[in-house]
């Protein structure tokens, strides 16, 4: 028994390790892909990083409009001081994103 609960630590652990966590600005979520991308195009700023993500939220698809990958929760806060500055917005949070 005892060797059976070692066993499951260790592969938890290893897959623990195997995810990839970053942090986004999360600054939308619609209900579609053309949706998401018409907003992507009219953005007020055109960064590099701006991307979306399909999740479930209550049995419903939601496409969270995200910005950044940030190692840290730390850098994501401090690019959401910047980017409330620079474009007024100020409906946005820090999602923590782990693949």
């Amino acid at each position: 028994m005892l060797f059976k609960i070692f066993i499951f630590i260790l592969i938890s652990v290893a897959f623990a390790r195997s995810k990839h966590t970053y942090y986004s600005l999360q600054v939308g979520a619609y209900p579609t892909e053309k949706i998401t991308k018409q907003k992507i195009a009219n953005f007020p700023i055109k960064d590099p990083d701006i991307h979306y993500r399909l999740v479930t939220v209550n049995g419903k698809n939601v496409y969270r409009l995200l910005i950044g990958k940030f190692s840290t929760e730390k850098e994501a806060e401090n690019f959401k001081a910047l980017f409330k500055t620079q474009t007024q917005i100020n409906d946005s949070f820090i999602r923590k994103i782990e693949e």
